[in-house]
């Protein structure tokens, strides 16, 4: 297992991950990110919906309730194009990290 350096106190910065019908991969995303984060005073995780079907929408409007780090957004238009631009229009901090929900 790898060690990770420290994240330098103070920085603030956001992760994004855009998704479409994935419930099943963004579930398992969301909770790795934010066990990560968790201790970092001013990371936050912002979640773009690309237009899911799945039923994505009810559960990261629960998640989104009880983790003050993560943020729901939709973006109607498809393509990843779009969902990543909302991503940037409502991130904050000095950086952006675009990741993944692959498995």
């Amino acid at each position: 297992m790898s060690q990770h350096a420290p994240i330098p106190p103070g920085l603030m910065f956001t992760i994004a991950i855009c998704t479409v019908n994935r419930r099943h991969c963004v579930e398992r995303a969301i909770d790795e990110v934010l066990r990560q984060i968790s201790t970092v005073e001013h990371a936050r995780l912002v979640i773009v919906d690309n237009g899911s079907t799945d039923g994505r929408v009810e559960y990261l409007s629960q998640v989104a309730l009880t983790r003050s780090q993560l943020c729901a957004v939709k973006e109607p238009r498809l393509r990843l194009y779009y969902a990543r631009a909302k991503a940037i229009e409502s991130a904050s901090g000095e950086s952006i990290v675009f990741l993944d929900d692959d498995p």
